[in-house]
């Protein structure tokens, strides 16, 4: 007869979750460095794009209308962080009233369940990572125009 006992672990199931755990660790933490990053740098450049176009109109010269495509990249990409940021709080939201309204493991609901690479915002289609990738978009729009004006009020005649 065959003696039944526990399934076994796979070879190296505890050296796999480790690695596992460890990257998403390292995931979650460079996730939320490119967002703080992402959220300076839209913020800094509106800043600094707006006083570019003020500081031309301070001096008499009015500033031409392309030039306000920079600020507005920018701005763009906060409103995108900003949405990111409350589409998953409302998630959020979402998954832990379904937790307390759940008496047992059969009254989870199935979008509750989630992988941890998802939680950690590696999932393609988490709100915050498409806002994020838009953001960073805006991001480089912004800066090419930006650098592009700031250019040409330097080597303008006036």
């Amino acid at each position: 007869m065959e003696d039944l006992e526990e399934p076994r672990e796979a070879f190296g199931a505890k050296v796999v979750r480790d690695w596992r755990a460890a990257r998403l660790t390292e995931a979650r933490r460079e996730y939320a460095d490119i967002m703080n990053r992402l959220w300076a740098g839209n913020g800094a450049g509106a800043v600094v794009s707006i006083s570019l176009v003020a500081e031309a109109a301070h001096y008499g010269r009015l500033a031409p209308f392309w030039w306000l495509a920079s600020p507005t990249a920018f701005i763009v990409g906060l409103l995108m962080l900003c949405v990111g940021s409350i589409i998953r709080l409302w998630d959020l939201r979402r998954i832990v009233q379904d937790l307390e309204q759940a008496e047992g493991v059969l009254d989870v609901h199935v979008g509750t369940i989630r992988w941890p690479s998802h939680d950690a915002g590696l999932h393609g289609r988490d709100a915050r990572t498409v806002c994020g990738g838009l953001a960073a978009l805006m991001f480089v729009v912004g800066t090419v125009i930006g650098l592009v004006a700031i250019y040409e009020v330097s080597f303008s005649p006036r």
